[in-house]
């Protein structure tokens, strides 16, 4: 007798534990002749809960699509019991099964549509042990539904965004899983709910932020006045900053830039510690998604703002390697403040930017008393003279023995990096 058959003598045990123990290792052994015995055990509502769900997590992991509309059929008459177990395993068999002829296509589609129904189960306790096991069903099939990515389901999930009053977790599930449709329905969905002030607002923030996984230019408009309503919910106006950085429309470059000074302003120009400048940290980032002289400009004046806004700006200026922003960075450096984090911030703008006219101040920076401009100097100047060794022939005389050290310096680390990997 092999070990599958024995394992089927075990769900017969008047012990529990071995009926359950039983039921956990079939799922594990995955031999499809288990599959009919153990839906025998997840009909049974005369078995123990534990061992029915055992069985019921098993079927799932022998994966046979020829098993859903017994767990579909279980479902109806035991959804109380065993109802989220059953959702979780026609999830998995789905996200693991490929239909390859009418029949399983069939019931492929026939779960599909049925976990539909399930997302909106508005059955009440009396049906289910408790609400919040309700709440948990309901969240497993939206979860579901997003795996599947079938464009069928978006009308379902859809409805779901503006169906929060009654469990608010699989509204915000829906508004994720929509993140995966570049469908005109969805995309018009999410921007719905994105703008609408009367759906909870996790589920607006995760609308938001699904249309910039999408990237789709039509919300623009939409985040655009999420970002500039400063009556709107934080949350969301982050999450509109961020998205337009994502979506890349130049359409953003000036509401982005316009929101970060009025809300400078609205505070006096310090906004240490405050939403303002949590907010302004987030628009400076997406700035560095465009390539324009405003943003450039915008970026550099931002430098002389609160640390986090003027690291923000710093951190764009160095993905976006404008060359233009060179000569005022270098003008910020050679203020040379020991208390003030622009001159830093400058001198790693010019490490990265690599222009040889910021080669003199980040000299005269590696001489500075404070420790921080001399360490952020010499970095950046390691960094540019591993790509341009020349410049060391064009530095001023007295320069030149201290430019050598830290080339060599650099070449040595580089060598090192190589050979240890």
């Amino acid at each position: 007798m092999g070990t599958v058959d024995i394992l089927l003598w075990g769900l017969l045990s008047e012990k529990k534990k071995d009926r359950l123990r039983a039921a956990e290792l079939l799922g594990q052994l995955g031999d499809p002749k288990a599959v009919r015995p153990l839906l025998g055990i997840v009909h049974n509502s005369y078995e123990d809960i534990d061992v029915r769900i055992a069985a019921t997590r098993s079927v799932a992991k022998i994966g046979d699509l020829n098993a859903v509309p017994e767990l579909l059929n279980a479902y109806k008459t035991h959804k109380g019991f065993v109802g989220l177990p059953i959702v979780e395993a026609v999830s998995e068999i789905l996200g693991r099964t490929a239909p390859e002829d009418e029949k399983s296509r069939d019931v492929f589609s026939n779960a599909v549509n049925w976990l539909i129904e399930v997302a909106q189960e508005r059955n009440s306790r009396l049906v289910f042990r408790d609400f919040q096991t309700l709440c948990k069903v309901r969240l497993a099939a939206v979860e579901a539904l997003a795996k599947i990515r079938d464009p069928k389901v978006i009308p379902a999930l859809t409805n779901q965004l503006h169906d929060d009053s009654l469990c608010i977790e699989d509204a915000v599930a829906a508004a994720r899983a929509l993140r995966h449709f570049n469908d005109p329905q969805a995309i018009q969905a999410l921007i719905q709910a994105a703008g609408n002030k009367n759906i909870a607002d996790n589920v607006r923030e995760v609308a938001v932020e699904s249309l910039g996984d999408i990237g789709n230019p039509n919300a623009v408009d939409t985040l655009i006045q999420i970002l500039e309503d400063r009556a709107e919910r934080f949350p969301i106006r982050r999450a509109a900053a961020r998205t337009l950085g994502r979506i890349g429309d130049p359409k953003a470059i000036e509401p982005l830039i316009g929101t970060l000074e009025r809300e400078r302003a609205s505070v006096g120009g310090y906004i240490g510690g405050t939403t303002a400048e949590i907010l302004g940290e987030d628009i400076t980032k997406a700035l560095g998604a465009f390539r324009d002289p405003r943003v450039t400009d915008a970026l550099v004046k931002a430098l002389g703002y609160e640390y986090s806004i003027a690291h923000g700006a710093a951190e764009s200026l160095k993905k976006l390697r404008d060359r233009r922003a060179v000569e005022p960075p270098i003008r910020l450096a050679e203020k040379g403040g020991i208390y003030d984090h622009t001159p830093l911030l400058a001198l790693q703008i010019l490490g990265v930017l690599g222009d040889p006219r910021a080669v003199p101040t980040l000299v005269k920076a590696m001489r500075h008393p404070h420790p921080l401009m001399s360490q952020y100097a010499t970095e950046s100047l390691r960094r540019f003279l591993i790509t341009h060794p020349d410049a060391i022939l064009r530095a001023a005389p007295k320069d030149r023995d201290l430019m050598g050290r830290v080339f060599q310096d650099a070449e040595r680390d580089e060598f090192t990096k190589s050979v240890c990997g």
